[in-house]
């Protein structure tokens, strides 16, 4: 039997307690909907296994002061009784915090009797809110653009196209976010079948297989645009018309999407009756009408992409902990406490011991919980900043 601090550590994570923080919790702020937020002081607690365990113990209690804000904003709460023979056998009770912890502020902290305690205030959300306290890292390959011009549209419209398709990946570059790990020419690689496209499997490209591979590593976004120029005529005289629809590709096959459309009219007709015929004069006032807020509209993309939560999936990795693909480069810390993001289990809090560039290790808070269990399961990460 366990005694001490550890014993009322591990009692801290039983389900009923959970239960009871998301009921009081609930009954205190309310539910928070897509649209609010509110603010709410909770304590985490953590043993103290001694002192070499100090630092890591203070991460663990913040660590469940943020669960403890997270459950204000609502739980998800189910039930799972197991029976054979009549007979109970197992009873499972699976906890899901619906609220997200938009910013802190440690209140008070104390280690006492081998202890820590310490209280935060926080605002809490159901992720509709566009708060974004720390942006985190853009690691970005761009790939060749995807351009359709009308048979009908002028011919200088094509290369108004490449035009804009390099000045987007010289934004990308300029981006605050945003790390530029390659600028190709080659297209972006198949490796989930893609809406607009088959699948294709990189080994058979004759591309990678000459030029080298340009596929995404886990953790990494592509930047694709596809362009499309088409003619356009009304009682006002001819013109252009320009959709932009700008992707991020995650290694996973998951897309981002900020489309942008835009007409422009001759401010007066051609002489000669033609659009071809324009002046470059004329060219560039059609070019500015076209464009005019589409660096806006990618900038509002890449600032949402950056303040979305680090995601990513658990792996096993030696000496039964957990691995995932991303690490500082990506926005990780020593400081970041990762929580598992599945829908159907039990919310589970780990923390990181091991941060590479590219890489952390991660260990579930609770020392009860086998790593190994974990392994498949998606984690997002929050900054526990002190």
């Amino acid at each position: 039997m366990i005694h001490g601090p550890e014993a009322r550590f591990q009692r801290l994570f039983t389900p009923r307690l959970i239960v009871l923080l998301a009921i009081i919790a609930a009954a205190f702020v309310g539910r928070a909907d897509a649209a609010t937020s509110a603010w709410v002081e909770v304590t985490g607690h953590a043993a103290i296994a001694g002192e070499a365990d100090r630092d890591s113990a203070r991460r663990r209690a913040l660590a469940d002061a943020l669960f403890n804000a997270a459950l204000a904003g609502g739980a998800d709460v189910r039930g799972h009784t197991a029976i054979s023979s009549a007979v109970v056998t197992s009873d499972l009770t699976i906890v899901r915090a619906m609220g997200r912890v938009l910013e802190h502020k440690i209140m008070a902290q104390t280690a006492t009797d081998g202890l820590w305690a310490i209280r935060i205030r926080a605002r809490v959300g159901l992720g509709g809110d566009r708060f974004c306290p720390s942006p985190h890292r853009l690691v970005v390959s761009a790939y060749a653009p995807r351009i359709e011009v009308a048979p009908q549209a002028p011919a200088w419209t094509a290369a108004l196209a490449q035009s804009i398709a390099t000045d987007l990946t010289e934004q990308l570059a300029r981006h605050p976010a945003t790390e530029i790990v390659r600028i190709t020419d080659q297209p972006l690689p198949d490796v989930q079948p893609l809406p607009d496209g088959p699948h294709r499997p990189e080994a058979f490209d004759y591309t990678a297989l000459t030029k080298g591979s340009v596929r995404l590593l886990p953790g990494e976004l592509g930047f694709r645009v596809h362009l499309r120029l088409g003619a356009t005529k009304d009682a006002r005289g001819p013109g252009v018309v320009l959709d932009a629809e700008m992707q991020l590709h995650s290694a996973s096959g998951e897309v981002t999407r900020q489309t942008f459309q835009r007409a422009a009219t001759l401010a007066r007709p051609a002489v000669l009756g033609r659009l071809a015929d324009l002046t470059q004069r004329d060219r560039a006032t059609m070019t500015q009408a076209l464009t005019q807020g589409l660096k806006d509209s990618f900038t509002r993309l890449l600032d949402a992409k950056a303040c979305d939560p680090i995601t990513a999936r658990l792996a096993a990795a030696e000496k039964g902990s957990l691995s995932v693909p991303i690490g500082r480069r990506h926005g990780l810390s020593r400081a970041t406490i990762a929580f598992t993001a599945d829908r159907d289990s039990t919310t589970t809090l780990l923390e990181i011991v091991e941060l590479s560039a590219d890489r952390a290790i991660l260990r579930p808070l609770d020392p009860g919980l086998s790593a190994v269990a974990l392994a498949g399961r998606p984690v997002r990460f929050v900054e526990a900043a002190w």
